[in-house]
């Protein structure tokens, strides 16, 4: 549409110019008329434009929420999914130690009389262990370099396997 008032316009101006040698009245006439129709196709342009405009606004407004709508679904389930997931992590939890061990090893604790693997499950595998006898010593935490370690664990051989006796921290930090 701009194309068209950009070739029609220019020549309404010459044929009013042309006109101009034929009479005074109709070069006036043509002019007017041109310069009219100009301001009718600008302002006919202008509202295409505009209507164009909002259809295109429109139509990202659609996507954008189709989109919205997507990330929220695949939200859902997402945290879905998540959630079965840890609901079933606490029930093998629960199965291999009790409620008390399962809630405590969630909350990454350890306990007096803990086994050996709900202190692995609760803190994960150490950086050192150490063996003498009857008893194991896990220690977390050493520094590069360093040979103390932060949190220690001490378990000792009872039926055939390790239960905690003493630590120095509930909480691995």
């Amino acid at each position: 549409m701009n194309l068209f008032i950009k070739i029609v316009f220019p020549i309404c101006i010459l044929f009013a110019w042309l006109s101009s040698n034929f009479s005074r009245e109709g070069a006036i006439a043509f002019t007017l008329f041109s310069i009219s129709l100009g301001y009718w196709l600008i302002n006919y342009s202008e509202k295409i434009r505009k209507r164009e405009e909002r259809k295109r606004q429109n139509e990202r407004d659609k996507q954008r929420s189709a989109q919205l709508e997507q990330q929220r679904r695949d939200e859902l389930r997402w945290k879905d999914e998540l959630m079965r997931k840890r609901e079933e992590e606490r029930q093998k939890l629960i199965q291999k130690f009790g409620e008390y061990g399962a809630s405590k090893i969630r909350n990454k604790e350890i306990w007096i009389n803990a086994p050996l693997e709900a202190v692995i499950a609760s803190w994960g595998e150490p950086d050192s262990r150490t063996a003498g006898g009857k008893q194991l010593r896990l220690r977390y935490g050493i520094p590069r370099g360093g040979s103390r370690a932060k949190n220690w664990v001490v378990l000792k051989k009872v039926y055939g396997r390790y239960v905690v006796t003493d630590f120095n921290s509930e909480t691995r930090y």
